[in-house]
Parts: structure tokens; sequence; C-alpha cells
């Protein structure tokens, strides 16, 4: 029984390193302390056991505005989270702020 749960261990370890990287570009955003719009075109995201969790997902947020974001799990909305703050990287799709894709914008910025 240990042996089992110390190969499922090793291979939930294994899945973070094929996590994609987080974007290292030069900063090119400029920062303003006006409120931004989120929007997401023809998200997927799978995770590394082919489960996925977004499929050509679309979500527009306007400036100054709030969603709700109700998934089946917490992981589900974080994957989502995550993706809109630059950590993982869509499989499909485009992320953008105010009209930039944040692949052309560096992580410090985002944050």
């Amino acid at each position: 029984d240990s042996f089992y749960s110390l190969v499922a261990a090793v291979d939930k370890i294994n899945s973070v390193f094929y996590l994609p990287t987080v974007n290292s570009k030069p900063l090119i955003f400029e920062s303003t302390n006006e409120p931004i719009g989120v929007q997401l075109t023809d998200v997927s995201y799978t995770l590394p056991n082919n489960q996925p969790i977004l499929d050509h997902f679309n979500l527009k947020v306007s400036p100054g505005k709030a969603v709700g974001i109700v998934t089946d799990s917490p992981y589900d909305s974080q994957i989502l989270l995550d993706l809109i703050s630059a950590l993982r990287q869509p499989e499909h799709g485009l992320v953008e702020y105010d009209n930039q894709n944040i692949q052309e914008v560096s992580y410090h910025q985002i944050q």
C-alpha cells in the first residue's frame, strides 16, 4: 500500500515539472492606475493527465467591472486565475489586457 502511495506522490510531483514557465519578456506594458479590461478568446487548457479544464473558453471583463467565477472545483478556478495572471500559458487561444496579448507583457508588469 505504501509503495502505491509513493508512486502516486511521485506522479503528482512530476506533473509540476510539465507546467508552462513564467513569461520573461521585456517590460513593454505601460502601467497606469486606471482599471484595465481582461479578455480571454478561445482559450483551452488541459492538465498533464489529459483532463481538459477549459475548452475554447471566452470571457470579457470591461475595465472597472467585477465578475464571479463558479467552477466544479477550486482547482479549476485557480487555473483560470493563473491563466489571467500569466502564471500559466493557454494551449490555445489568447489572453489580453486592454487588447494587448499578455505574452508580450512581463510577468512583473502583470503583478
